[in-house]
């Protein structure tokens, strides 16, 4: 199918924190400190700890985001700070989710000018790893499945596709974009 933007297409429906902490429980009966993550844009996020280790759990994206995690890490994580897919769920009766564990860290958006300085040189280093990687045992460019593989054959094609109307369905947003809200 085509691919939607703005709203388009329909969300996950947000789950109640009593549905989150009963599937995550379901997992972890000793689970405990389940707060949610801020941050997600279609999907949601709690960290919890179990017995001293804390953890992530992901709700509301779809199974195929989950596996491309789980390959970026089983490829890179020992190169750059990535955190390890333990479980993916994509049971018939909800949103396919995971778990996680939990890496420590900041969104850069969170920083004072002051902090965004004091990262620079992280910043770089990870910028200098990224640059680095080899992937050249990969076929294709642009959006990658969960072997690592994309379906264009170089950069130029993926960035024109976002004008072919085969692929992408723009018609949605441009009538939005001339309705008053």
């Amino acid at each position: 199918g085509k691919i939607y933007f703005g709203g388009v297409q329909a969300m996950v429906p947000k789950r109640t924190d009593h549905e989150i902490r009963a599937i995550i429980r379901s997992h972890f009966e000793d689970a405990s400190g389940i707060t949610e993550l801020t941050g997600g844009l279609a999907s949601q996020t709690f960290a919890f700890e179990v017995n001293g280790k804390r953890y992530v759990f992901k709700i509301g994206a779809r199974k195929e985001l989950h596996e491309k995690e789980q390959w970026v890490y089983s490829k890179y994580h020992d190169v750059l700070p990535l955190r390890r897919v333990i479980e993916i769920d994509d049971s018939e009766d909800q949103s396919p989710y995971a778990i996680y564990d939990f890496v420590d860290g900041v969104k850069l958006f969170d920083l004072d000018s002051q902090e965004l300085v004091d990262i620079i040189p992280s910043v770089l280093q990870n910028l200098s790893i990224l640059k680095s990687i080899e992937v050249t045992d990969k076929d294709g460019f642009g959006r990658f499945d969960g072997t690592g593989n994309a379906s264009y054959p170089s950069w130029r094609d993926f960035v024109e596709a976002v004008c072919n109307e085969k692929i992408y369905d723009w018609s949605e947003v441009e009538k939005r974009a001339w309705m008053p809200n």
